[in-house]
């Protein structure tokens, strides 16, 4: 298989092992572009960690709050700690988003 750029890698792999319900992790959110391809992989059922060390793209993804407003056992996760994505402000803010274990999923 040859791929043409750097995406056509990401979109390949997601398609041939993200499915939904699954939790994952955009350890480099960036622009988000790759954070909202996880978020449609995993569906409404499942959970998007997105991570990055770069001020710009913490600001970048929570523009789109898009897994907030899609997946919604996430939102209601992060509704019981009592989390918004505007709460997410640093990277030491992390902290503050609801982690699951595989255990909680299959609860």
């Amino acid at each position: 298989m040859i791929f043409n750029n750097p995406s056509d890698i990401c979109d390949f792999y997601i398609n041939a092992l993200i499915r939904e319900g699954d939790s994952v992790i955009d350890a480099t959110v960036g622009n988000g572009n790759d954070t909202l391809k996880l978020s449609n992989a995993v569906g409404k059922s499942g959970i998007v960690y997105g991570f990055d060390i770069q001020q710009e793209a913490i600001d970048s993804a929570k523009k789109q709050n898009y897994i907030y407003d899609n997946v919604k056992y996430y939102r209601d996760l992060m509704d019981e700690k009592g989390v918004t994505p505007d709460d997410i402000q640093s990277v030491d803010d992390i902290k503050k988003l609801p982690f699951l274990s595989k255990a909680d999923l299959r609860e």
